[in-house]
């Protein structure tokens, strides 16, 4: 129960107190990230009369919103400038420290893990970058839309060192800690082991729950075929209403027509790379686990057809092979990996780990003293 409420509870939560402008960025293959920058008004003041000030501002010429070309209109995050964000000073100036977080499964700066703890870290004079994936975000504030077939992958480290790299060339002397929940918190220990080794762009680490062995998938599936549902729904239903005509897209949510054009355009784009976007569109959202969703969407995108073999290829690299100070936390009542799994004794052989285990359920923590 406590997990299915760090999924629901962003719905009952008011978001109006954030203050987030998101990035969008395009990868090399057509695809849209975004990353979201936090404000705290209370941590941070305004540079008066600094380029892309708000002196001109009034309250009849509010902030744009973020959007990208004609497929995405934001409703929820304000639009990154970088004049604009550069106004607002911190403490430390560029050398602030920064915390960048690897996002929940397929939300972002809604999912309240990630809320709470960016939250956390801006109230205290932290610079905070929040990661959002292809085709991810929050059902009940909105989605990012996806631009071209794929969606996000379980690993997915190309377009997150896309996403780093754009931080770190900003701010190349700031300390950066990279933070995951979740799925988040396995391409965080991806990361670590792999691009961070080589380049140390952040010099520690904190993972929430990530997933060790994403063939429990599997397994999860046929235990919590709810969960499973709601996981699988999420991705489906933000896959099709990528393919839903404008003006559907705009007013009936899923429920719309399919954009012949549309699906013809990812087609071609696609080639033979397996997908089938007819059997795609007839699968009913509410009717997807997510193992589905991972045989039908995510294995063609990189040229599989196996789920399980997928599932295989994506789990994280070894942890043993971390080499910044890292904090693990693998809760105990996790339902979504066998405690087996878990990488308990990982400290014995690698002194950059400390490793806790809370008796709280996925990604639903508590604050407390450690």
């Amino acid at each position: 129960m406590q997990f299915l409420w760090a999924v629901f509870e962003e719905q009952f939560k008011d978001a109006s107190g954030f203050k987030i402008y998101r990035e969008c960025i395009k990868t090399p293959d057509n695809g849209l990230i975004a990353l979201d920058w936090w404000v705290d008004p209370e941590s941070v003041t305004v540079t008066p009369g600094a380029p892309g000030g708000d002196e001109k501002e009034t309250e009849s010429e509010p902030e744009p919103m973020a959007g990208f070309e004609d497929v995405y209109e934001s409703k929820t995050y304000y639009k990154f400038i970088e004049d604009k964000y550069r106004t607002f000073t911190f403490e430390q100036g560029d050398d602030t420290p920064i915390l960048f977080i690897f996002t929940t499964y397929c939300g972002d700066s809604m999912s309240m893990p990630v809320r709470n703890m960016a939250d956390y870290f801006c109230k205290r004079g932290w610079r905070v970058i929040c990661y959002t994936k292809r085709g991810c975000g929050s059902p009940y504030f909105e989605m990012l839309p996806l631009n071209n077939h794929k969606t996000f992958d379980l690993a997915g480290m190309d377009d997150a060192h896309l996403a780093v790299k754009q931080v770190v060339n900003r701010y190349p002397n700031a300390p950066k800690v990279a933070l995951g929940f979740s799925l988040g918190g396995s391409q965080l220990q991806d990361f670590l082991v792999t691009y961070n080794r080589l380049n140390k762009y952040f010099i520690g680490g904190i993972k929430v729950d990530g997933i060790v062995v994403w063939t429990e998938l599997i397994k999860f599936g046929k235990r919590q075929n709810l969960i499973s549902k709601v996981l699988g729904e999420v991705v489906h239903s933000s896959y099709v209403k990528s393919l839903l005509s404008d003006d559907d897209c705009k007013s009936k949510g899923d429920e719309g027509t399919i954009d012949p054009e549309k699906v013809a355009l990812w087609r071609k784009v696609a080639g033979d790379d397996g997908f089938n976007f007819d059997k795609i569109a007839s699968i009913k959202s509410a009717e997807c686990e997510i193992i589905h969703a991972v045989k039908e969407i995510m294995c063609p995108a990189v040229g599989m057809t196996d789920a399980e073999a997928y599932l295989h290829s994506v789990s994280p690299d070894d942890i043993d092979r971390i080499n910044v100070p890292t904090l693990v936390f693998n809760s105990w009542n996790d339902g979504f990996q066998d405690p087996m799994d878990m990488p308990i004794g990982i400290a014995n052989i690698n002194p950059n780990i400390s490793i806790v285990l809370p008796d709280w359920e996925h990604i639903a923590f508590e604050e407390r003293e450690y």
